[in-house]
């Protein structure tokens, strides 16, 4: 079962501090296909949205840059398997893939419960 409704769309909240727990939550989209929901969970002004084969992720396009630059997201390098020096900075939401139509899925129940599972390891 997936939850979409005109409210909004499931997601999970990767924060950068590993203090931290991830936790589902509800983007709640306004007219704006949940912008601004995600600009203040992530805490920043640009968002870039990174598709994967099951999930999109939504990161801050400017977390290396800004001043002062946002923390690393350990758990979300780990999920990624990068090894190449670089770092996904700040927090990161994570939903379902993108539809057709262009708007933003939920994350189904199956997937962030696995996902869950992976980030907390």
């Amino acid at each position: 079962m997936t939850l979409s409704t005109t409210e909004g769309y499931r997601a999970l909240l990767v924060p950068a501090d590993p203090d931290l727990p991830v936790h589902e939550i509800v983007i709640a989209d306004t007219g704006d296909s949940g912008l601004a929901d995600l600009r203040r969970r992530i805490d920043c002004n640009y968002v870039e949205h990174v598709t994967g084969p099951s999930c999109s992720l939504w990161v801050d396009e400017e977390g290396a840059v800004s001043d002062p630059p946002q923390r690393p997201n350990p758990r979300v390098d780990r999920l990624l398997m990068r090894s190449d020096g670089w770092s996904i900075r700040g927090n990161v939401v994570i939903t379902g893939r993108t539809r057709p139509d262009g708007s933003t899925g939920s994350l189904p129940a199956e997937d962030a419960a696995r996902l869950m599972k992976e980030l907390t390891r």
